[in-house]
């Protein structure tokens, strides 16, 4: 379970967010930070992070309670730009479907998501995972055409959350 983030009357009281950039600025001078000040500090895993009260919290997170008042579930940064917070690239997801909103692997050599080479067959090999189970898609004489077939399988298994490359 993540951590509550604090009262939206509380973050609005000490942040101003402005959603056509996604820039938040602090309202009162606070520890080393004046008035005025663009807030984050960028994290190991490249999220930018504010303290609040003593606590920090993803800043992606404090937004959204600030916009909708609420506390969020997951949210996927719809161009895999962790530091874009501008509010049209957030967006509410489930664990399952912000993990599906993600960049082909650093260690794929097909050069296609969902596909690679099947030595025994010397073909390549289609698959897609969909609730943590595989599904094997097809045995291709080309990498394009297995990756016709992820992609057909993505968007029916993933929806809007799809990414094909």
């Amino acid at each position: 379970m993540k951590k509550q983030i604090p009262a939206r009357e509380r973050l609005i009281e000490l942040f101003s967010y402005d959603p056509a950039t996604g820039v938040v600025r602090r309202k009162i001078a606070a520890a080393r930070m004046a008035a005025g000040s663009v807030v984050g500090d960028v994290t190991s895993t490249g999220y930018l992070r504010v303290s609040v009260d003593g606590s920090r919290y993803r800043l992606h997170r404090v937004i959204w309670k600030m916009v909708t008042g609420c506390d969020p579930l997951d949210i996927d940064h719809e161009d895999l730009d962790k530091m874009n917070n501008r509010w049209g690239n957030l967006r509410e997801a489930t664990k399952a479907q912000n993990s599906q909103n993600t960049s082909i692997r650093a260690d794929n050599t097909s050069g296609f998501k969902g596909v690679c080479f099947h030595k025994r067959s010397g073909k390549w090999l289609a698959r897609i995972y969909v609730n943590r189970r595989q599904t094997c898609l097809g045995l291709f004489d080309d990498a394009a055409s297995g990756h016709s077939a992820y992609v057909a399988a993505a968007a029916r298994s993933f929806g809007e959350f799809a990414r094909s490359s």
